[in-house]
């Protein structure tokens, strides 16, 4: 009887609204530029085994397998802070008054919320929302909502009183002749 009784009682349902913006190019040309990069590390091993086979007779393997393993090292920790960087890129933005949530170029999730966000910034490739070393969500600037997305993410932090960076700076010190040198030029005056 318990479990009829709780099927027929009305569930209390919270209202998940969100807004949903995607952009399958920005998809494409990450999953181009990883694939690009597997292709990279695929020959760059075949590479070094041949490069292995042909030592083998100049140079003696002890002299070449730690200059082999140390370069291996660096491109290593190069490539997995660069796939870092290709998974913070979303091509899917789900924004909310209570978190914006993302998806990469895997259609893995990240989810943020907005209590727990430090700064967005404005970037030269778009905009980021960071946390505090945690995960952080790329708008990259090809959406062709950009600027909407844009003016949404700012109105949720005004609201969760974030700061808000442009190219690195707070947006209140700058100027709009940092912005747009141009206006300097046009206007024939000096700021």
């Amino acid at each position: 009887m318990g479990f009829l009784a709780g099927l027929t009682q009305p569930r209390s349902l919270m209202n998940t609204w969100y807004e949903v913006f995607d952009n399958e190019q920005v998809q494409y040309v990450t999953r181009q530029q990883v694939g690009g990069l597997m292709i990279g590390l695929a020959a760059s091993a075949a590479l070094s085994g041949a490069l292995v086979v042909w030592a083998q007779t100049y140079v003696s393997l002890w002299l070449l397998l730690p200059l082999l393993a140390v370069t291996w090292a660096g491109l290593g920790w190069g490539v997995f802070r660069w796939l870092q960087r290709m998974r913070r890129v979303m091509w899917c933005i789900k924004l909310s008054d209570r978190c914006i949530a993302g998806y990469d170029y895997a259609r893995r999730k990240t989810r943020l919320d907005w209590t727990k966000v430090d700064r967005v910034v404005f970037a030269k490739r778009g905009l980021v929302v960071e946390t505090d070393g945690g995960p952080c969500l790329e708008v990259s600037h090809l959406f062709p909502d950009y600027a909407a997305i844009s003016h949404r993410v700012i109105e949720y932090a005004e609201f969760y009183e974030l700061p808000l960076f442009v190219n690195g700076q707070p947006w209140q010190h700058l100027s709009v002749y940092q912005l747009y040198p141009f206006l300097d030029a046009a206007s024939g005056q000096a700021p």
